[in-house]
């Protein structure tokens, strides 16, 4: 995981420049992580990917802005479907934070790979560190679906 920080900002001068003074909508910090490890599920409730990171907000007046990128889904069967989401948290205690207009469909004749990508603008309204977690659910019990290859996760704080 790698996260990009400024203690301070500066103007081309060399003068401080407070977080207040520079307008909405800029990039405070960046957090990055990647992974490679498999996962897969036949539950048509979402489960946890390996793919989370977490950030803390400088202001709870901020937002965070997550995306997430899986190289590949694929599925046991042909005429299956998955979703995937985010979560604030863990699909067992965080909040579904309703992005999962991401819905891959594979058609009826052959098992598809399919890249997938999705992004959400959260308003976490804390400065406490805030995990946010890929999940992967099947629309088709008992066909078995997997989010394969690189998963990441990008996470960037915005100045409100």
């Amino acid at each position: 995981m790698s996260t990009l920080r400024f203690n301070t900002w500066q103007n081309t001068g060399g003068t401080e420049v407070a977080n207040s003074t520079l307008g909405t909508g800029k990039i405070l910090q960046v957090v990055f992580t990647t992974t490679t490890t498999e996962t897969s599920t036949s539950s048509t409730s979402y489960v946890d990917t390996a793919c989370a990171a977490t950030i803390t907000p400088t202001s709870s007046s901020n937002k965070v802005l997550v995306i997430v990128t899986t190289a590949n889904l694929s599925t046991s069967n042909n005429n299956a479907s998955a979703n995937l989401t985010i979560y604030r948290g863990d699909v067992a205690t965080g909040t579904d934070l309703g992005s999962d207009a991401m819905a891959i469909a594979w058609n009826a004749t052959s098992i598809v790979l399919s890249p997938a990508a999705m992004m959400y603008l959260d308003s976490p309204g804390t400065t406490s560190a805030i995990t946010y977690t890929q999940a992967l659910r099947s629309n088709n019990s008992p066909n078995t679906v997997y989010a394969k290859s690189q998963q990441s996760m990008i996470l960037m704080e915005v100045l409100a």
